[in-house]
């Protein structure tokens, strides 16, 4: 099971941060909610505390607020937890993404670029590349944005797997990237 769904399946992350639930979010706000939950539940703060079950209780409160901080801070987690909060827990339809024919032969494309890049570094080759994925990122995120805006779950799933894989090509260009420049 994706360790987003796992943790969106465990506790609301907007309801234990106090923020509203909503994938266009004030990270100012967010990270204020943040560290204000922290100040409160530090592990620094159990230390003279004898029973165990209060440490326990005090260090998974803490563990929560730092998880659904780190998952309200990535767009695209965040994206994935609405999606999941919003149809009941009922993750994703693999259908949508299944029948998204055009996003999947980019990904063979932009697969097959990284993968002749690794064998054969041509740096404006590369910069086209990373260029892509920087503008194809953008696109997705803000078509996201307005999928939440319209309530089309259908399409934020699909939007949200586009991005996870974006990801994912973004992490090996830079890697691309690291390894030829030395």
């Amino acid at each position: 099971m994706n360790v987003v769904v796992e943790k969106v399946l465990m506790f609301n992350p907007f309801a234990l941060l106090g923020v509203e639930q909503s994938f266009t979010l004030d990270k100012t706000e967010l990270e204020n909610k943040y560290l204000e939950l922290m100040k409160a539940y530090h592990p620094d703060k159990v230390a003279g505390v004898d029973e165990a079950s209060q440490k326990l209780a005090f260090m998974t409160k803490s563990t929560q607020i730092n998880d659904a901080y780190n998952l309200l801070k990535d767009d695209v987690k965040r994206g994935q937890a609405l999606i999941d909060l919003q149809k009941d827990h009922a993750h994703f339809n693999e259908n949508v993404v299944k029948n998204d024919f055009e996003f999947i032969v980019l990904q063979i494309n932009l697969r097959e670029q990284a993968q002749n890049l690794s064998q054969n570094f041509v740096e404006a080759e590369f910069n086209q590349l990373q260029e892509q994925a920087k503008k194809l990122t953008l696109e997705n995120k803000e078509a996201l944005k307005q999928a939440f805006n319209d309530n089309n779950l259908e399409l934020a799933q699909k939007l949200v797997y586009r991005l996870q894989f974006l990801a994912k090509l973004s992490q090996e260009i830079e890697t691309l990237e690291m390894n030829n420049l030395f």
